[in-house]
Formats: structure tokens, sequence, C-alpha cells
């Protein structure tokens, strides 16, 4: 009996969790913002200013992306690919505006944005550096992902407390 109902809790959280469009982060995504975003990631972003057509808020997100980009982030275990701190070469200003601009914002498509108006849409993919400990989180997801449903590792990594390797894999094993 123990076993169905661990088995219909996984089940429906599998249903009814979306994870943050951050690729960096493992949170679950907020109904409060049409990015698809945790409220951590979505946080900086954040404004009470009308923008019916979403200019300010594409000015935001560029600007944190210009800001990683060019300083990278205060965090020592980032391991965002679109951060200074992993970046080999750098980049002066203008490059970085382009990249950000042709690469990064062509993969947000909701809500429309100026700069893409024209683009192709499919869904929003972020790259925001996050705290060490979510990083150290993402390093436990990817370790399990491939061999374990996604959103159940996701699940477990958020079920325990302070969580390991062995932790995990034994939520795991008891919970698939």
């Amino acid at each position: 009996m123990h076993q169905l109902d661990t088995s219909a809790k996984v089940e429906n959280f599998k249903l009814n969790f979306r994870k943050c469009t951050n690729e960096n982060c493992i949170n679950a995504s907020s109904q409060d913002n049409s990015l698809g975003l945790c409220g951590s990631c979505y946080g900086p972003l954040y404004s009470q200013l009308y923008d019916p057509e979403n200019v300010k808020l594409q000015s935001r997100i560029e600007r944190r992306y210009v800001l990683q980009l060019n300083k990278g982030c205060e965090f020592t275990n980032c391991i965002n690919s679109e951060c200074k701190r992993n970046t080999i070469e750098p980049q002066s200003l203008k490059l970085i505006m382009k990249y950000v601009n042709e690469r990064l914002m062509s993969y947000i498509s909701t809500p429309a944005l100026p700069v893409n108006k024209l683009k192709p849409v499919h869904p929003n993919k972020f790259w925001f550096c996050v705290t060490d400990s979510m990083n150290l989180k993402m390093d436990l997801f990817r370790a399990f992902a491939d061999n374990y449903d996604p959103n159940v590792v996701i699940q477990g990594i958020r079920k325990i407390h302070t969580p390991t390797h062995e932790l995990l894999q034994s939520w795991l094993k008891s919970h698939t």
C-alpha cells in the first residue's frame, strides 16, 4: 500500500511540475511571470512599470546577460556556460551585445519581445547564474537525469533537506 501511495505521489508530481526555464535551475516555474522562470530567477527582472510592448523587460534581460558575460558573477562554483567565469576569451562590449541579441535573446518567445518579433518560436530558455547551492543541486540532477525520469530526480532533490549523491540515490531507488 505504501509503495502504491508513493508511486501515486511521484506520478502526480510529474504531471504537475513545470521546471524553471533557466537551464541552470531546478526550481519550479512560477505562475506569476510569463517567462516561465521561478521566483529566484525572475526576481531581478521584476518591475511594476507598465510595459505593454515588453521593451523594458527586454532591456532588463539584456542587461543581466551583458553583466554576466562582461563581469561574471559572485558565485564560486558557477557552472553557467554563459558567464564570464566560464568563458576563455574576454570579449568587447559590442561583441557581447551582439551575442546576447542574436543568440541568447532568440530563445525567448513568451512574452513577445521587440528583438524577437520576426524570429521562430520555441520554448523559452535562459542561462542565468544561480547560487552555489543550486549549482550543487544541478550537479546532482545531471548525474542522475540520464538514468531516471528528470522530474523524479528533481522531486528527490527537493524532498531531501541536504541532498548528497548517496541520499539521492537511495531516495530514487525507493521511489521508482
